[in-house]
């Protein structure tokens, strides 16, 4: 996937100065809450979030080079969802384990609402 960073001193919001990214592999293990056999059916899972730098193209008045960010990071997912008939609704949240830069403490933290349909 792809970050885009923007110029936080710049009041244009059409300029984006630079671009991670990054390759993950999201490692998950669910279970049913109340069973899978009804018209309405709760699911959770939980797992971690492996994440690899492949680069960024970073703009020198920026500073984004790739040599900031540590090349590997390990993030923790949890998220709970509900199947209504065909419906799926799923709600997720990751947490960074481990910094994105070297010399920072900058974590990750993302939460994610999914619609979709069961077929």
């Amino acid at each position: 996937f792809n970050t885009r960073l923007k110029d936080p001193l710049s009041s244009t919001t059409e300029e984006w100065k630079s671009r991670i990214t990054s390759a993950k592999l999201p490692l998950t293990a669910g279970w049913y809450v109340n069973g899978r056999r009804r018209l309405v059916v709760v699911h959770a899972r939980a797992g971690l979030s492996p994440e690899l730098l492949l680069g960024t193209n970073a703009i020198d008045d920026l500073n984004y080079s790739k040599d900031l960010f540590n090349t590997f990071q390990l993030n923790g997912i949890l998220g709970l969802g509900v199947d209504i008939a065909i419906l799926t609704i799923d709600l997720s949240h990751e947490v960074g384990f481990t910094s994105m830069l070297k010399d920072d403490n900058l974590y990750n933290r993302v939460t994610v609402l999914t619609f979709g349909l069961i077929f």
